[in-house]
């Protein structure tokens, strides 16, 4: 078994290195597509290291949710929101050279019902709610005025839809479309809004 992980690791080291050589001459075409899965045209353009370590991250998170379904079904229980979070901590702070990014995990279970987790560096905290990305600077002040304990679920949701909209109209990579996942004991609830549904506010 060590031996087989060696050559694994090795040929990851010689495809890394190889890569990189040829980073200024090869390039990575990825179709880009909207929400509704319908073709733009458009493609986006990576080199191949970030392409390489991108799809090592999404293999290692299936294996995990593999894994952790597989452990659930043994079990007969479901597994806890702080364990899917756990692991996606563990593998964020494994790569943390090669992938900086600030992920949010969020469910519920039956144990400690709706939960959400920030997770950093190989930091793993619980909050009542968690904002990131490129336009989350821009609605930390809006976010901790209008948040309140206990609220419904479509107050909720218009919080974070009123939210993603003031992101957008400040920061130009935050798209223009608010895709909404409400998650409860029923089940997961998922929502679009167009763009030209999002709410406005005065400076639009």
């Amino acid at each position: 078994m060590t031996f087989v992980y060696f050559i694994c690791y090795a040929l990851w080291l010689l495809a890394t290195f190889t890569l990189q050589l040829l980073e200024n001459t090869l390039f990575i075409q990825v179709p880009k597509i909207h929400l509704n899965l319908e073709y733009t045209g458009e493609y986006i353009f990576t080199d191949p290291v970030s392409f390489m370590f991108i799809l090592a991250f999404i293999f290692l998170v299936i294996i995990q949710f593999l894994a952790m379904l597989y452990h659930s079904i043994e079990i007969d229980k479901d597994p806890k929101v702080c364990s899917a979070a756990t692991l996606v901590r563990n593998i964020s702070y494994k790569y943390k050279e090669e992938l900086s990014a600030h992920l949010i995990v969020a469910g519920w279970d039956r144990r400690d019902g709706g939960q959400v987790f920030a997770t950093l560096n190989g930091l793993l905290t619980r909050q009542p709610f968690a904002v990131g990305g490129s336009g989350s600077s821009y609605v930390y002040g809006f976010v901790d005025a209008e948040y309140r304990k206990d609220m419904g679920k479509e107050e909720c949701q218009q919080f974070v839809i009123n939210t993603l909209a003031l992101a957008m109209n400040r920061d130009g990579s935050s798209g223009g479309v608010a895709y909404i996942v409400s998650i409860d004991e029923h089940g997961a609830e998922e929502k679009v809004v167009l763009g030209n549904d999002l709410p406005t506010f005065f400076d639009q």
